[in-house]
This record gives structure tokens, C-alpha cells and sequence, in this order.
């Protein structure tokens, strides 16, 4: 992460965060499926996403990776 991000501390019921996390893999899956798309023609089940080139479309599903498993990985275990 680079150093000029700030921390935003947020308190959110565990069912938001879900919510959250939920709509993120969706985001995550357009975006992997867009990039096949461009790699193979071939279109899925997922919506494509607008974007250049296959290896932008990886880079975005692998950036909201990192969000949702920084999200995960401050989940209280239960």
C-alpha cells in the first residue's frame, strides 16, 4: 500500500461487511471473466466490463482482491 494512503477505521454490523464482501466477488468475477474474454472471445455467464486489454482487467479483479482480503483478514473470528 502506498505510504500517502490514510487509514479509515470504519464500525460496521458484520452483515454490512458481508454485503461488502459480497459485492466485491461479484466485481471480481466480471473482471476475471472480462479478461478471458479478451484472451478467448468466449463470453460467460458474468457481465463484461469496459476496459482496454486483458491484462487491465486482471490487474482491477487482483486490486479488489486485495481490498476484500484486507476486509477478511480484520474480521473478528467467530
Amino acid at each position: 500500500m502506498p505510504s500517502s494512503d490514510t487509514f479509515v477505521q470504519l464500525s460496521l454490523p458484520r452483515n454490512h461487511v458481508g454485503q461488502i464482501l459480497d459485492g466485491l466477488e461479484v466485481l471480481i468475477e466480471q473482471w476475471e471473466a472480462t479478461a478471458r474474454y479478451f484472451r478467448t472471445g468466449e463470453v460467460g455467464e458474468y457481465a463484461i466490463r469496459e476496459c482496454s486489454d486483458a491484462e487491465e482487467a486482471e490487474w482491477i479483479a487482483g486490486h479488489y482482491r486485495e481490498i476484500a482480503d484486507d476486509i477478511e483478514r480484520q474480521l473478528p473470528r467467530i
